[in-house]
């Protein structure tokens, strides 16, 4: 998947597509997923509407509880750390692992934070995750 989404890189109007198959191949149970969701993250910096897709495409890749979820939270630490959009948004979808493990406190506390983060979105996103089943 990363080798096709490499030759799609090659065509700036083909990222759609390219952040697509990174998404597909990206493993969030793995150790190095903050790097790969960074480098996500930098590819679409100046996208908007794709940062959001791509990071529902994220979301949607955590299903499942993870075997390694301190991976996954690692990752979520680290894109709470950076001020942009894309970070912020990736950082609130690989957060709703949280979900899956029932919410422990340092789940809790990435979600808290990004719900401080300087970018109104994320902070819109992040309190669109609810942590209380009722």
């Amino acid at each position: 998947m990363r080798e096709v989404a490499a030759l799609l890189l090659t065509e700036p109007a083909l990222l759609p597509e390219a952040t697509a198959q990174l998404v597909t191949a990206l493993h969030l149970e793995a150790p190095d997923t903050g790097e790969r969701l960074a480098e996500l993250a930098a590819l679409v910096a100046d996208r908007p509407a794709l940062a959001v897709t791509t990071a529902e495409a994220v979301r949607r890749r955590g299903y499942g509880q993870p075997e390694a979820p301190e991976h996954a939270l690692a990752a979520a630490r680290r894109l709470a750390a950076e001020d942009g959009l894309a970070p912020g948004l990736f950082a609130v979808a690989v957060t709703t692992v949280g979900a899956q493990l029932g919410w422990p406190a340092a789940w809790r506390e990435v979600l808290h934070g990004l719900r401080r983060h300087p970018r109104p979105d994320v902070r819109d996103a992040a309190r669109a995750v609810f942590t209380d089943p009722a």
